[in-house]
């Protein structure tokens, strides 16, 4: 016999599962109750089966999209092959579409992935197509791209909308009646070539001495690599007339910088300046450059501070990769890294600046400014370096469309 006190308890249990099971209309005691109806559970969500895109790509498509790129996935799925490069002006990656995305995130080496983004001045122009086409017979195809493509880049490449066509040579069955064929010869017409375009911005025709009218001579400085005075040079069409760096170190320029400087060795055209730590202190060579009194000085990642009374000789302008005009207190060097740690205290705001070079660091006037706000899909793979670079060129085509030289 059960203890009377597990026997109260075993009572109380009953009564309890007994009262669980029903419920009352109006919750008095001795009313009517009625058992709980069963709570239909819901209908599982179904997902949606994600697209099998194949891996294949066709190096001489390159295809263009300033929406989501969604037409293009769609195209992928249809053809069977990805295009060899696609290209956007299009920055905001968050409304990319999702396999698109999906498929350069899985890219962990960045020279391997296949999608570009242009800017506004690319997208009007259209001569990065000369850069990614890789051969004159490439497809150029336009999914809801929002430029016109100007007549010389249509002259130059097959551009069309939507997806591309490949040739397909289609061999005749055998059950073809020779002699039921067409025996008139066919009228044979010379293929059309596409006019071979050159990829160098426009070289300056005159020495280094001299400056065609309605110029102004462009003296550009770099302490590293100098990739930004050549993409500047890319977008612009060409050329500083005079290039200064205190690296000594060619291994470590830019390619296109080191093809200019061997193109200038042979013709005296043009040649890359390469000055003493001394003189990169003094800045007195630019006295020495013809010229200069009256010439813009760009500084592009230039590694010493101007001095002052050679600020007040020269115009010189610096590229700052910070929004100083608003945080001042990013003024210095590499601010890129102090700004990725406290990114979410300037709500993930970020930009460069074109400025005048005084005597104080940082402190001139400035005079074009290119912002941004971080994407989640930027922050969860990203260099903020990689950041910074594109916002700095996009300031320095805001300031040359505002003070033009050419």
């Amino acid at each position: 016999k059960k203890p009377k006190v597990e026997e109260d308890v075993s009572t109380l249990m009953d009564a309890a599962e007994e009262r669980i099971n029903v419920i009352g209309k109006n919750g008095n005691d001795g009313e009517h109750y009625e058992k709980l109806k069963p709570v239909e559970a819901p209908e599982p969500v179904k997902k949606v089966k994600e697209r099998d895109l194949p891996t294949e790509v066709k190096e001489e498509w390159v295809a263009l999209f300033s929406g989501s790129g969604k037409e293009i996935v769609d195209t992928v799925e249809r053809l069977g092959f990805w295009p060899g490069m696609i290209i956007t002006n299009n920055h905001l990656t968050s409304s990319w579409d999702e396999d698109l995305v999906k498929r350069e995130a899985a890219v962990t080496d960045k020279k391997k992935k296949n999608v570009r983004t242009v800017n506004v001045t690319q997208s009007k122009t259209a001569n990065f197509i000369h850069r990614y086409a890789r051969c004159k017979e490439s497809k150029v195809t336009l999914h809801n791209w929002n430029k016109d493509i100007p007549d010389t880049i249509t002259s130059a490449y097959d551009i069309v909308e939507g997806a591309p066509t490949f040739a397909v040579v289609s061999i005749p069955s055998n059950d073809i009646n020779i002699n039921e064929l067409e025996t008139t010869p066919p009228v044979t017409t010379p293929p059309v070539t596409a006019p071979v375009v050159d990829l160098t911005p426009v070289a300056r025709q005159s020495p280094i001495g001299e400056s065609p009218a309605k110029s102004k001579r462009w003296i550009a400085m770099f302490s590293q690599s100098g990739s930004e005075i050549a993409n500047l040079a890319e977008a612009l069409g060409y050329w500083p007339d005079v290039i200064v760096t205190n690296n000594s170190d060619k291994s470590k320029w830019d390619e296109r910088v080191l093809k200019r400087n061997k193109q200038g060795e042979h013709t005296d055209l043009f040649k890359v300046v390469v000055v003493t730590s001394e003189q990169a202190k003094t800045a007195n060579f630019l006295h020495k450059i013809e010229g200069s009194k009256n010439a813009l000085v760009t500084l592009h990642g230039w590694l010493r501070i101007i001095p002052a009374e050679i600020c007040s000789l020269y115009k010189i302008v610096n590229g700052h990769p910070s929004l100083i005009n608003q945080y001042p207190e990013l003024k210095g060097k590499d601010p890129q890294l102090r700004w990725w740690a406290d990114r979410d205290k300037y709500d993930k705001w970020y930009g460069s600046v074109v400025h005048d070079v005084v005597a104080e660091v940082d402190a001139g006037q400035i005079h074009a400014v290119n912002k941004r706000q971080l994407t989640s899909y930027e922050e969860m793979d990203c260099n903020p370096f990689d950041l910074f670079r594109q916002t700095s060129l996009n300031s320095w085509l805001k300031y040359f469309v505002k003070f033009p030289i050419r």
